[in-house]
């Protein structure tokens, strides 16, 4: 089963491909006519966007990623819905990493996790953070960053 591009979407509706890219990414200034018919289209073919090509043609990953101390507390796992829920409901994947605070080569783990994983925020559990925000290395620094910024979209 192949899945459904914005091409078919603006085939299908009448319009332009950068008319279905301008409805779907909820830009202003598109007629409501042209807004309805983008979104009866896409609803009629269940288009649903595919990740990686939204962050090809963007500079956003659409991926948080969540650290955590222990995942075995139960908090954290309360902590992860919530984080789930509100990623889902932003158009976010989550990806949840355990990292060891207490590891020699803690700068050095946050260090390849954020340049393997190309995320737009970061979330981190209290003792995570706790950790993390007495930095000693950029990606001690980058990871508290990140986790401020992205919580306060949220």
């Amino acid at each position: 089963m192949s899945s459904v591009t914005i091409i078919q979407v603006a085939q299908h509706a009448g319009v332009s491909v950068k008319t279905v890219s301008r409805v779907l990414n909820g830009e202003r200034y598109v007629r409501d006519e042209l807004k309805d018919r983008v979104l009866q289209a896409a609803k009629a073919l269940n288009y649903r966007p595919r990740p990686a090509a939204r962050s090809l043609a963007g500079s956003r990953s659409y991926v948080i990623a969540y650290l955590m101390n222990d995942p075995s507390i139960p908090y954290y796992g309360r902590a992860q819905l919530g984080a789930l829920t509100a990623c889902r409901k932003a158009g976010y994947h989550l990806v949840v990493e355990a990292v060891d605070i207490a590891a020699a080569d803690l700068d050095a783990e946050l260090e390849g996790l954020l340049t393997t994983l190309t995320v737009d925020g970061v979330r981190m559990t209290p003792s995570t953070v706790s950790v993390v925000s007495r930095p000693s290395s950029s990606a001690s620094r980058s990871a508290a960053a990140m986790s401020t910024a992205s919580t306060t979209r949220w």
